[in-house]
C-alpha cells in the first residue's frame, strides 16, 4: 500500500459510525408503536411525550430533545466525514448512538416487550455505530502506539 493512501479496513471503519447514526435516523422515522389504526414513529412518540407534558422531567426532558435532533446530528457526522473531519465526525455519531441505545431500550421496556420495524432498525443500527466508534478508538490506540 502506498503512503498516505487508505485501506479498504480503514475506509470501512471511517464510515461505520457515520452509517450507524444515518439508521438510526431512518429507524426512528419507521413504525414504533400504534395507536389505534395508526403507526406511530419514534418522532411522533416523542412529540406526543412533549404535547402531554410527560417529558417535563429533567432528564426525559434533555432526551426528547436529543432525539428530535437525531436526523440533524446524522447529517452533520455524514457531512464531517465527507469533508475528512473524521475525529470530528465521531461525536455527533456517538450522540446519536447513544440516544438511539438508550431511547430503544426505554421504550421496548415501556412496551413490555413488544418491538415495531423502527425499534429494531434504531437499535441494531446504533449496536452497529457503537461497533464502529470501539473499532475506530481501538485503530487509534493502536496508531499511537506505533509512533
Amino acid at each position: 500500500m502506498r503512503d498516505g493512501a487508505e485501506s479498504r479496513s480503514e475506509r470501512l471503519t471511517r464510515w461505520v459510525p457515520p452509517i450507524g447514526a444515518v439508521g438510526v435516523a431512518i429507524g426512528a422515522a419507521l413504525p414504533w408503536a400504534a395507536s389505534g389504526r395508526r403507526y406511530l414513529s419514534g418522532y411522533d412518540l416523542a412529540g406526543v411525550a412533549r404535547t402531554f407534558g410527560l417529558a417535563d422531567r429533567g432528564g426525559l426532558r434533555w432526551a426528547v430533545t436529543a432525539w428530535l435532533a437525531v436526523p440533524l446530528l446524522a447529517a452533520l457526522a455524514v457531512a464531517l466525514t465527507v469533508l475528512g473531519a473524521r475525529r470530528a465526525a465521531l461525536v455527533p455519531a456517538a450522540l446519536v448512538a447513544v440516544a438511539g441505545l438508550g431511547v430503544t431500550i426505554w421504550v421496548v421496556k415501556e412496551a413490555k416487550g413488544s418491538a415495531y420495524l423502527g425499534t429494531v432498525v434504531t437499535f441494531a443500527s446504533a449496536v452497529l455505530g457503537h461497533a464502529g466508534l470501539l473499532v475506530g478508538a481501538m485503530r487509534t490506540m493502536r496508531v499511537r502506539k506505533r509512533i
